[in-house]
């Protein structure tokens, strides 16, 4: 099996497969630091070892050549990388075979982890561009803790104990540990859902340097990652000093740049549709349609109700005209005419952006030294700095809009004409002295942001061993992040508003309202605020496209900074000993230690913002800390060994106690099984209670300005998709629903309020793992594995979803008098064009929900010489069986459960595929990931109306992804590879830049090659 894993993998999720498949094969031992056998897949004792490769096991042998190392999920050091919970490893040759420039992105790929925060959707929420947030089975990236060496790191969202993996050092990496399953008694809180622990390499000599640039295929999208890493050992190798520093970039993504992406797509209302059951979808993807009164402008009379005229918009020119309904949809939707005629709608795909423009330096060293043969002194060291830029959507008026008075400067000579006489007839008197504009301002300046981070980190620690068989750890880590948010674009509401009211001046030229009269009122009748500067006030227009002068725009944008600091001090101290007592079965192993952490996060949002006045959120100013103090221990117990049906039989308990000064005391307890039944089979499992404590955020959080986007489940479109219809209809109408009422902002932005909760307590998840590893003796090089999963929490810290409020607000059997509808505002039923509409929902952080997940994950690995042409070829699969992931909002109501599995983002089945061939230099690789069809409505939705859409769910998805490298005598090697060969296009209507979404890759087929040299 010569030249099994020895160069640089393509394998995305385990690129070691071969070297663990040679260590079966050829009795070859694990070294004493886990290198020459770096752990794959799931678990790496899978591959178990024949008896004659193990050395006699006992507390007089030395514990160093039993290959004792410490693995994610255990504090125990175990020979080789057994454990009794699944374990997914990710080697450096993985990383750096993969071709990929983010870390994040690449470990989203595993089934174990969701993309719920990846780079390409992080824009989705204000201050979080460029973070990528791990989250192992889609249960909230709070819930996944993130360790470097087994220690913390500080987090990279404030308010919050999520890390930015970005800022973790690709070239220093070793590999990555997953635990799935709760770890919190061994690594205390957040460790809900797993811990993902990134082991760095513990020496390294020489220099190693890498190259590489990426392009899209049909886009100008590009990538390019640059590291250097240099080690030197010295003092005859009892100290190692390592230093790294590494570079990467990507350009910014526009939909528009992409065929497939670039054309608009509406849900409308199905015209052929005749009402349920008719075996018609009610509503239907169309190109080119949307809500037709939102154009550049469209125009209402204001106050006035009943005038006829419908609504109205501009041409290019200012030309006031009725809007173009092109095919009538119904509810305000158009499409394109019968002659081909577009309609008037607003075609959002020039603000969406596919993926930030983004850049990520990151330096970094590690030194260790001997102090005396027992002690060894470490230190990490790191610098990392980011900087994201995206654009969206620049400011818009829609309900309100802008009031448009009659004497404005501006104003087309048609439109006044219509002002003067809106119905035609001059014998009557209608004439209106104010409109309403609807404006998506794009001549504006568009909003974006601009964030910048830095995060700083040092781990000074002693390890060492005492006695006989006692090890020790102490540590002192010290971690900070500082963000400063630049707010491109901030609109100045006020500002803005007294430059549209323009008048003519004495100068016979525009002029504001408000500098030619000092007292002069803003067009909704409020007086001048301070802020407004009058003086300097520059007049424009918006009637028509690109109407606003530039040369104005300074005068009501700014751009708007928000500084975020987070920190982190953490002490602890450990001990153990594998083997603290001789029993019949094996030695007993001991594990304990204290700890201490302290967490804090202030953020200070721009002063203008805080108070409201610009078209950003009012955030604001939010700071908190808390202080853990913990002990825990962990025991490995051998209960037998060497019996019929038993060739091993071990217990581990593991405890934690913890006592916050914010929630008082919490625990969190592990026990599991690892059973060696036979040379063919091992069985393992795993019960725990583990606890999250509520981070700064959820505790702290003021009361801000939200937006929340959310279907009126009022609308008539949407009473079927109620649990009982009539019921919903009813408390409809008990709230004033008017009839015939079909909410004009659904999937709109909502205003509203979210905050923080100091009153809130921990939440418990009990999780358990059953499963079972099959080594077959006949075939050393295959093995199999199947492990089953649940995660019960309880308790949930969450902030009630407001389509939730919304949902149960008006579900209710018991009528409307209940505290979700107290939590809703709503405008008057009073016959105006935007009656009964909402306009304001509150949510703040409560202990009220219960989550739960359970599934299936397998793998099989097989590895064999390829006949003829020589060279071996290896095959791993890898495979999540989802079979439940519920939310429930109330865990006091578990009929209320909203089932996510086989959703978009939550597939039932993925699965990774990934042959490996290696023939001397040459290693080439192809990796196949499966994606299973995913309902683009939620379930309830489909079971209770599978005519509501067409198409219901986007079908399933393979992409595969080829790498070739070639290594040159004398360490240069070079590479390339394609990811996505077959340009998989995505789903309809589907931009892969959401959270559930990016899932689907958004970039297409892309092509990088690269250059590595390592020299001693």
């Amino acid at each position: 099996m010569m030249g099994i894993g020895t160069g640089p993998l393509k394998a995305r999720t385990w690129g070691v497969i071969a070297i663990v498949i040679s260590a079966a094969a050829s009795n070859m031992v694990f070294a004493d630091d886990g290198a020459t056998a770096a752990p794959t897949g799931t678990d790496v004792p899978t591959v178990v070892l024949p008896d004659e490769a193990m050395p006699e096991v006992s507390p007089a042998s030395d514990a160093v050549s039993l290959s004792n190392i410490e693995v994610t999920g255990s504090r125990i050091p175990r020979a080789g990388f057994i454990t009794p919970a699944p374990v997914t490893v990710m080697s450096a040759q993985d990383i750096r075979g993969s071709g990929a420039v983010t870390l994040g992105d690449l470990l989203n790929e595993l089934p174990q982890l969701g993309g719920t925060f990846s780079l390409g959707n992080s824009t989705r929420f204000i201050g979080t561009a460029g973070l990528n947030l791990l989250d192992l089975r889609r249960m909230g990236t709070d819930r996944t803790l993130v360790l470097i060496n087994g220690r913390r790191h500080v987090s990279g969202s404030p308010g919050s104990a999520a890390v930015d993996v970005n800022t973790i050092p690709v070239d220093l990496i070793e590999r990555v540990e997953i635990m799935t399953g709760g770890a919190s008694a061994v690594y205390g809180s957040d460790a809900v859902t797993g811990a993902v622990n990134f082991i760095l390499k513990k020496d390294f000599d020489g220099v190693s340097m890498s190259a590489q640039k990426g392009e899209a295929g049909d886009s100008d999208f590009s990538t390019e990652l640059y590291m250097m890493t240099a080690g030197k050992s010295f003092d005859d190798g009892r100290g190692n000093a390592v230093f790294s520093i590494e570079h990467s970039r990507q350009n910014r993504l526009n939909a528009t740049e992409r065929s497939s992406t670039r054309t608009p797509v509406r849900l409308v209302m199905n015209p052929e549709n005749t009402g349920p059951g008719d075996g018609v979808a009610d509503e239907i993807y169309v190109q080119n349609a949307g809500l037709y009164y939102i154009n550049t402008a469209g125009v209402l009379p204001g106050p006035f109700v009943g005038l006829p005229g419908g609504f109205y918009t501009f041409d290019p020119d200012g030309t006031f005209r009725p809007v173009n309904t092109g095919t009538d949809y119904g509810d305000f939707e158009c499409g394109p005419a019968a002659d081909g005629t577009p309609c008037d709608f607003l075609d959002l795909r020039p603000y969406e952006d596919l993926q930030p423009k983004f850049e990520r330096t990151s330096l970094n060293t590690l030194f260790r030294y001997d102090l005396d043969d027992d002690t060894t002194m470490v230190f990490e060291g790191k610098y990392a700095t980011t900087d994201a830029t995206f654009f969206s959507q620049p400011s818009f008026d829609f309900f309100p809009g802008i009031l448009i008075n009659r004497d404005n400067a501006f104003l087309p000579e048609d439109m006044a004409a219509y002002m003067d006489d809106p119905d035609g007839d001059p014998t009557t008197d209608d004439s209106v002295d104010q409109v309403e504009i609807f404006r998506f301002n794009s001549d504006a300046g568009l909003r974006g942001e601009d964030t910048q981070r830095q995060t700083y980190r040092l781990a000074l620690g002693l390890e060492g061993g005492f006695l006989t068989d006692w090890r020790y750890d102490v540590s002192a880590v010290y971690g900070r992040t500082t963000a400063n948010i630049i707010a491109l674009n901030n609109r100045i509401n006020d500002r803005f508003f007294a430059a549209t009211d323009a008048v003519i001046g004495p100068d016979n030229a525009p002029a504001c309202r408000v500098t030619v009269d000092p007292n002069a009122t803003l067009p909704d009748g409020s007086p001048q605020p301070s802020y407004l500067d009058a003086a300097n006030c520059t007049p424009i227009s918006i009637f028509g496209e690109n109407a606003i002068d530039p040369n104005a725009l300074g005068y009501f944008n700014v751009n708007s900074n928000t500084n975020h600091t987070i920190t982190q001090q953490v002490l602890s101290g450990s001990v153990s000993n594998p083997y603290l007592l001789d029993m019949p079965a094996g030695p007993l192993g001991f594990a304990g230690g204290l700890e201490y952490r302290k967490e804090m996060s202030q953020s200070n949002p721009d002063p203008l913002s805080a108070l409201g006045i610009t078209f950003l959120n009012a955030i604001q100013p939010e700071q908190g800390e808390y202080r853990v103090k913990e002990i825990f221990a962990e025991f490995r117990v051998p209960l037998l060994a060497q019996m019929p049906g038993v060739q091993q039989l071990d217990l581990g308990v593991a405890a934690r106690y913890a006592d916050y000064d914010s929630i008082g005391a919490a625990t969190a307890w592990n026990t599991n099984l690892d059973y060696q039944v036979i040379d063919d089979l091992r069985l393992r499992a795993s019960l725990s209670e583990a606890i999250r404590a509520p981070n700064i955020s959820e505790l702290f959080g003021a009361l801000s300005q939200n937006f929340f986007t959310v279907t009126d489940p009022c609308s008539d479109s949407e009473l079927a998709n109620g649990k009982d219809p009539a019921v919903r209809e009813a408390n409809c109408v008990a709230l004033g629903k008017p009839d015939d009422y079909e909410s004009a902002l659904d999937a709109a932005s909502i205003d509203g309020f979210s905050g923080g909760n100091p009153d809130l307590q921990e939440e418990t998840a009990k999780t358990w793992t059953f499963g079972a590893v099959v080594t077959p003796t006949r075939f050393p090089t295959l093995m199999f594995s199947i492990d089953l999963w649940n995660i019960e929490i309880e308790d949930s810290i969450s902030a009630v979803e407001a389509q939730d409020i919304l949902d149960r607000c008006v579900d209710d059997p018991g009528g409307v008098d209940n505290q979700f509808c107290t939590l809703i505002t709503r405008n008057p039923s009073d016959g105006s064009p935007v009656q009964f509409e909402l306009t304001n929902i509150l949510q703040v952080v409560q202990n009220v929900a219960r989550l739960e997940a359970s599934g299936i994950d397998f793998e099989a690995v097989y590895g064999l010489a390829v006949p003829r042409i020589g060279g071996n070829l290896n095959i791993r699969l890898t495979s999540t069986y989802l079979d439940n992931l519920t939310f429930y909002p109330f865990q006091s109501d578990l009929g209320d459960g909203d089932e996510e599995a086989g959703e978009i983002g939550d597939p039932q089945w993925l699965a990774n595929l990934n042959l490996n061939y290696v023939n001397g230099p040459w290693n080439a690789s192809w990796e196949t990931r499966f994606i299973d069809q995913q309902l683009l409505v939620e379930n309830h939705v489909a079971a209770a109306n599978p005519e509501s859409r067409s198409p219901l769910s986007a079908g399933s998805v393979l992409y595969h992804d080829l790498q070739v490298r070639y290594a040159f005598n004398g360490g240069l090697e070079v590479f390339g590879g394609i990811d996505n060969v077959l340009d998989k296009d995505l789903p309809v209507n589907v931009l892969g830049n959401g959270g559930d979404s990016s899932i689907y890759d958004n970039i297409g087929r892309f092509f990088y090659l690269g250059v590595g040299y390592e020299f001693d």
